[in-house]
């Protein structure tokens, strides 16, 4: 399965691999643990992130 959102929240558990894109090209891809990061997603979106994860679902805090 695909899944290309803008939403955090529709990151399931079961989603395994993450890819990142920004401008068109690969940022990050990689495990979900590794790429959803406070640090990753601040990067991306060049503002400060807070990522918070419960149960393997994830949240974007900004």
């Amino acid at each position: 399965m695909i899944l290309v959102t803008h939403n955090l929240e529709d990151v399931i558990p079961e989603i395994n691999r993450v890819i990142l894109i920004r401008e068109g090209k690969v940022f990050r891809d990689g495990k979900k643990e590794d790429i959803l990061t406070d640090s990753n997603l601040s990067e991306l979106f060049s503002l400060p992130v807070k990522v918070l994860e419960k149960e393997g679902y994830y949240q974007a805090l900004i």
